[in-house]
């Protein structure tokens, strides 16, 4: 077990990889909160050393990190995800074109998001599911993932009070 040192995410993550799992690793988190409460912009790096990393490449990363600013800052003015890996690894080399991960959250998709979406519906009181069928004849749930709209039909909510 190894404890929370002072309650910052990307700090408190680095320090259990180096005490707990023995790993030289370089984490940055950020996120960036709109006026109106909104999220405009998050992400963040995670640099892990392979076990034949030189010094002088640690050394490299590490002052690439500290002349960094912070992940929110940089964010928010725009750079690109592509750019703040080339900071970080500037001066070691870095494959031009390499791959960037779109995060996936799911599994999303009609087949699989149907019947996860049903469910949530069958959780829903039978007198407000009568009223919605009532008032507008339908139900509409939107994925907070993949902001996939699923529309009930009346005969599916109707199935769900039988």
């Amino acid at each position: 077990m190894v404890p929370i040192t002072n309650g910052e995410v990307a700090e408190d993550l680095a320090v259990y990889m180096r005490d707990s799992e023995q790993q030289q690793t370089a984490l940055g988190v950020g996120v960036s909160i709109e006026p109106d409460g909104t999220c405009g912009a998050a992400g963040g790096f995670f640099v892990q050393c392979l076990p034949f990393t030189g010094d002088d490449t640690v050394e490299i990363i590490e002052k690439n990190i500290k002349s960094l600013p912070s992940i929110t800052e940089l964010l928010s003015s725009g750079v690109s995800l592509e750019d703040i890996t080339a900071r970080i690894l500037d001066g070691i080399g870095c494959s031009p074109g390499a791959e960037v991960k779109t995060p996936v959250y799911g599994p999303c998709g009609d087949v699989h998001l149907r019947p996860r979406m049903l469910k949530a519906v069958a959780s829903i009181p039978p007198a407000e599911i009568l009223e919605t069928i009532e008032d507008v004849g339908c139900m509409e749930v939107t994925c907070e993932f993949c902001r996939e709209t699923i529309q009930f039909s009346k005969e599916d909510l109707t199935q769900l009070l039988v």
